[in-house]
């Protein structure tokens, strides 16, 4: 038996992100789905989202809120009959826990984390592990290409001749690109074709135009400002990952999907979707010494590159489509408002390890 999606009140914040863009923006393409955008973070501009969602929740089974500000709105809102969905927007941070378990004691609150790393950190400190659910967020493989396209090349001054290796990640302090331009500045002196594609989105752009304008070869760096990172692949013939700490899921899956090889530093959030030697490869030690070297590593056995790429996209294609990622939040939303069938696959089946 099918069961189609309970009829869902989503609040998603003014501000979002690539990762919260790109769930809210499935999940509102459903025709049981009404989504709701707040206006701003004044305080005023809340309390009229928290007035108007009143008669909006009337005709709702179950709220889904997208970050802290959502998740206010929502409880003051929507009175104390709908069973609310949370999805943290970023990292959670300590302080959103302590609220959290403190709205969990008087409202009906369940968790979807996009990472494992993102549930660990919430069960560890004290959230219930029944009311949390994983669900990576998911491609949308239409929107990947796969192959490569000269002009867009020309038209941002690659050659046929050149490697390029291409930054998906939003610009932050916590994707670190400084130490992917220091890399290819190292490696760009042994290789002078390699060259660097960044995706110019962030709140940290000025601070990279400024370690760019540093650089000896200023012509081995381009940054191209566009609302989304995907389009971008098809100048690419690798990519390359430089995160400090944890980074949208929704970053890593696109870039598996690209079809291109990656090379990428290690966190916590990383190790979940990437392998060494099987869908990436992997640096231990964060200086651009040891990342140019795995460069050269991943450019020198083209067969290797290939079997990565290859994996790495059939990983995608198994656990993290657009479809995988909607049927997991219709058997959370099913579950939650108390229609979840017998022909329903269980949720919250995959322990945390100590």
């Amino acid at each position: 038996m099918v069961l189609k999606m309970p009829n869902t009140l989503l609040i998603k914040p003014h501000t979002l992100d690539l990762e919260t863009d790109r769930v809210t923006t499935a999940l509102g393409s459903r025709p049981d789905v009404r989504a709701y955008s707040l206006r701003d973070d004044a305080t005023a501009c809340l309390i009229r989202d928290a007035w108007k969602l009143r008669k909006q929740s009337e005709t709702s089974t179950i709220v889904h809120a997208f970050g802290g500000k959502a998740l206010a709105v929502a409880i003051a809102g929507t009175g104390t009959r709908l069973p609310i969905v949370f999805t943290p927007v970023g990292f959670p941070s300590r302080q959103l826990v302590g609220w959290l378990r403190a709205a969990m004691g008087y409202r009906d609150i369940y968790v979807t984390c996009p990472s494992d790393t993102a549930r660990r950190f919430l069960v560890t400190r004290g959230v219930p592990l029944e009311r949390t659910h994983l669900i990576r967020p998911g491609v949308d493989l239409k929107s990947v290409p796969t192959g490569r396209n000269e002009r867009l090349r020309a038209e941002w001054g690659f050659s046929n001749t050149d490697t390029v290796l291409y930054c998906p990640l939003e610009m932050t302090r916590a994707a670190d690109h400084t130490a992917a331009v220091w890399a290819i500045s190292i490696l760009n002196i042994i290789r002078p074709e390699f060259r660097l594609l960044l995706w110019g989105n962030g709140k940290n752009l000025a601070n990279i135009k400024e370690v760019l304008g540093r650089t000896i070869d200023q012509a081995t760096f381009r940054i191209v400002e566009s609302d989304s990172p995907d389009p971008l692949f098809a100048a690419a013939d690798g990519v390359l990952l430089t995160p400090l700490e944890n980074v949208p899921m929704v970053s890593i899956a696109g870039a598996m999907a690209s079809g291109k090889p990656i090379v990428s530093t290690i966190t916590e959030s990383i190790c979940e979707l990437l392998e060494d030697r099987h869908t990436a490869l992997l640096v231990a030690e964060r200086t651009p010494r040891a990342i140019a070297h795995r460069v050269i590593d991943l450019f020198a056995d083209p067969t290797l590159a290939w079997k990565l790429q290859d994996r790495a996209r059939a990983e995608v294609y198994d656990h993290l489509t657009q479809a995988k990622m909607l049927e997991l939040f219709r058997q959370v939303y099913a579950s939650v408002s108390g229609s979840v069938s017998e022909t329903d696959s269980p949720i919250l089946t995959k322990p945390i390890e100590a």
